[in-house]
């Protein structure tokens, strides 16, 4: 799946390296109403608030903004499948927790990710292994202290990696 960034600070979000569909990307019921939305069928992430102006233009200056429970991924696939995020932006990065549903989630082949716990899939190594079924939230980071390219909109791209096998540099 591919995520772009584009100047009002939304994110669409595309297919790419799931032929099968097996990884579905769906707004959370906890923090995702705010900030994520579907429109023909295309996911996006809009940080301007959906539906009300007064909601937001984005994210402060020389500040972090932590989003918890932005969308969930599931693994609607009958085989595990490995995810990571990359990321062109810099500053801005993604985490996921443990299952909120049937399933594991594994960060290594002999460690699961616990239910509340949170650990870093913004590149191959950092993948992360889902089983048939399970369901997990993500979370964004946006850090732009000290750092002036993030002031003003955001451009760039997030891809959403699903493959049925695990990156090479990943711990698989």
């Amino acid at each position: 799946m591919i995520v772009r960034f584009n100047g009002d600070r939304a994110v669409a979000v595309d297919t790419i390296g799931d032929a099968d569909a097996a990884l579905a990307v769906e707004p959370s019921a906890i923090a995702g109403g705010a900030y994520t939305t579907t429109d023909d069928g295309m996911f996006a992430i809009q940080l301007t608030g959906t539906g009300d102006p007064s909601a937001g233009t984005g994210v402060n200056s020389e500040a972090v903004t932590q989003i918890e429970n932005l969308f969930h991924l599931r693994n609607q696939g009958v085989e595990q499948i490995y995810v990571h995020l990359e990321s062109s932006l810099e500053g801005v990065r993604f985490g996921l927790s443990g299952p909120v549903k049937d399933g594991l989630v594994r960060n290594s082949p002999t460690s699961r990710v616990a239910s509340g716990e949170t650990v870093t899939v913004d590149r191959s190594e950092n993948a992360v292994q889902m089983t048939p079924a399970a369901e997990t939230p993500v979370h964004m980071r946006i850090d732009t202290t000290g750092n002036s390219t993030l002031d003003g909109p955001l451009n760039g791209t997030v891809t959403i990696r699903a493959t049925m096998g695990p990156p090479a540099e990943s711990p698989f």
